[in-house]
């Protein structure tokens, strides 16, 4: 079953690990994606194995990209090809 309270809670921690900062330091994540939306997309997603979102956005300083199945935490460098995955957790 998918549970968008915890996507979310998964999202901000690896956020925080990647920041190493707690979680309550960090911005709500709903002033960088409208959360309810992303969820329902990832719920569908969930419910139908062949549909593989991939989603990015803004976060903390961080590039967020999320899939179905997780995480990544990325840092950016000064050219996008020079991107670091700092932490990258599962969601289910």
């Amino acid at each position: 079953m998918y549970d968008p309270d915890t996507f979310v809670e998964r999202v901000i921690d690896a956020v925080g690990a990647a920041a190493d900062r707690p979680p309550e330091q960090l911005p709500p994540l709903y002033e960088s994606i409208d959360t309810e939306a992303l969820a329902t997309v990832l719920g569908h997603a969930h419910d139908r194995p062949a549909a593989q979102p991939r989603i990015e956005f803004p976060y903390a300083g961080f590039t967020v990209r999320v899939t179905t199945y997780t995480v990544a935490v990325v840092e950016e460098g000064d050219d996008r090809r020079d991107a670091t995955t700092v932490e990258t957790r599962r969601l289910r």
